[in-house]
């Protein structure tokens, strides 16, 4: 199975939305658009401080170096996704590119990691991890939800998959309840939480978009080694993302509204 034509992703400045960028653009048989978001584009590179933890170029070289396909399209836009008017503005922008098609995939992949450990906790601090890390990528799956719609009916059965129409949410078994008592150690509980009310959120919203034959799935990309799994993490970058591109590439609808390790492996904890 194929992904669709036209894919959106979040968080594309560094890390595992860099890679996911660079990874599609070189996917045989290849896409037509991509849509990178990031809240500076001009600045999405890779900082020589952390660049041990990257293995991937910069956003700007992948769209001004890196030879694409005749019929692949890669569109840098800025999106900060905690501001609506940037939401509406990538929406508009993506609506004028792929007009009748409609979007295939969103993958909502932007997040923050700001590590205090209780009881040094504030609320500004969980209160930007909520923001960004669940209720921004419900707001965008809304404002997506008519294209995706758009894009799913081009396809007539009862089927699901990333093909037709689909919203992948980078997750994390963090924010699992069950696997609390056995992760590491770390002050990430504001990150913990966020995640937590991802996946319900998620779950929530695949049970309201099933009829309109639009997927959806949580992905944990593992312990990668990015800003924040360090560089002590057990995958590097393009390992992680090569396993979550081949997973898409196969979800169906017996796994929507599910929370998958980068391997396809169920998470089985409560979540």
């Amino acid at each position: 199975m194929q992904l669709g034509s036209n894919i959106f992703i979040t968080g594309t400045n560094r890390g595992i939305g860099l890679e996911i960028a660079r990874q599609l653009t070189a996917l045989i048989p290849p896409l037509k658009n991509i849509f990178a978001s990031c809240r500076k584009p001009e600045e999405a590179k890779i900082s020589s401080v952390i660049q041990i933890y990257f293995t991937t170029q910069e956003l700007q070289d992948i769209k001004h170096s890196i030879p694409l396909p005749d019929t692949t399209k890669l569109h840098i836009i800025q999106l900060d996704v905690t501001k609506s008017i940037e939401i509406e503005e990538a929406v508009k922008i993506v609506k004028d590119i792929v007009k009748e098609e409609g979007l295939n995939l969103l993958i909502n992949n932007a997040g923050i990691c700001r590590m205090l450990p209780f009881p040094q906790i504030t609320p500004d601090n969980l209160r930007n991890h909520i923001e960004v890390n669940s209720i921004a990528p419900l707001i965008l799956t809304e404002a997506f939800y008519p294209l995706l719609k758009t894009a799913a009916s081009k396809i007539t059965g009862e089927g699901m998959s990333c093909s037709r129409a689909a919203v992948v949410n980078m997750s994390s078994t963090s924010g699992s309840l069950e696997n609390t008592n056995t992760e590491r150690k770390v002050p990430i509980l504001s990150y913990k939480a966020s995640k937590t009310a991802l996946n319900m959120l998620m779950r929530g919203v695949a049970m309201s978009v099933k009829r309109d034959h639009i997927l959806v799935v949580m992905l944990c990309p593992g312990w990668v080694q990015t800003n924040i799994g360090g560089p002590r993490a057990f995958l590097r970058v393009t390992e992680s993302v090569e396993s979550v591109i081949k997973l898409m590439a196969t979800l169906n609808s017996s796994h929507h509204g599910r929370f998958f390790n980068h391997t396809g492996l169920e998470e089985i904890f409560r979540h």
